[in-house]
């Protein structure tokens, strides 16, 4: 088990791309070629871990684990209590129209490991990831298993239809892979900035 450290997620959120298909409808007046266009307006409201989203926020207890006592034999029992968890809620506005939030995440530093956590219930971070790997996979192996799952994960809520009122929660859960700190002696004040960008479009517009 390393030492605990902190790290710095730059958000940047972005509201984007009220595509050419809006929610709204034409009305004719007097059979002239005069049409009046009424649309909703597409907000939200971004939150993380109970906050309101400005520009950046600061994260502490990040920690670095051994990947083979921590995070395959959990032989200290404290994976779990090492993990930094980050709560994205976003909940889009009653009067808006069905939407769709598109996540998009930068690639990120190769010392830290995350996993994407959609149910609140789940909080053995250990056994889920356990149940998602098998015990004869090499590192690379695990590591790009959980790419997989993140990558799906961000996948199923692109695709998932946002009702007025309603809201969607993503859980990041975040540990720092000491073996892979390209200077060790640095852990201690090690840095780092993860950038995202979160599109809410009309649930029937297109992003191309």
């Amino acid at each position: 088990m390393k030492k605990y450290i902190s790290l710095l997620v730059l958000l940047l959120i972005g509201f984007l791309l009220i595509t050419s298909v809006v929610y709204g409808w034409f009305t004719y007046v007097q059979r002239k070629s005069i049409a009046t266009f009424n649309s909703h307006e597409l907000t939200a409201e971004i939150k993380i871990n109970e906050s309101v989203v400005e520009d950046s926020i600061y994260l502490s207890n990040l920690a670095f684990i051994d990947f083979e006592d921590d995070l395959i034999n959990d032989k200290n029992h404290a994976f779990n209590q090492m993990a930094q968890v980050v709560k994205l809620n976003v909940s889009l506005h009653e009067k808006a129209p069905i939407s769709r939030f598109i996540f998009e995440f930068d690639d990120i530093d190769e010392p830290l490991i995350y996993i994407i956590i959609l149910d609140d219930d789940i909080v053995d971070y250990f056994a889920f990831i356990k149940s998602m790997i098998d015990d004869s996979s090499s590192k690379e192996e695990i590591l790009l298993s959980l790419q997989s799952y993140n990558e799906q994960c961000i996948s199923d809520l692109s695709q998932s239809l946002v009702l007025p009122g309603e809201s969607r929660t993503l859980n990041m859960v975040f540990w720092a892979d000491y073996d892979q700190l390209i200077n060790q002696n640095e852990y201690l004040s090690y840095q780092t900035q993860i950038g995202f960008k979160l599109s809410i479009i009309n649930a029937y517009g297109d992003l191309s």
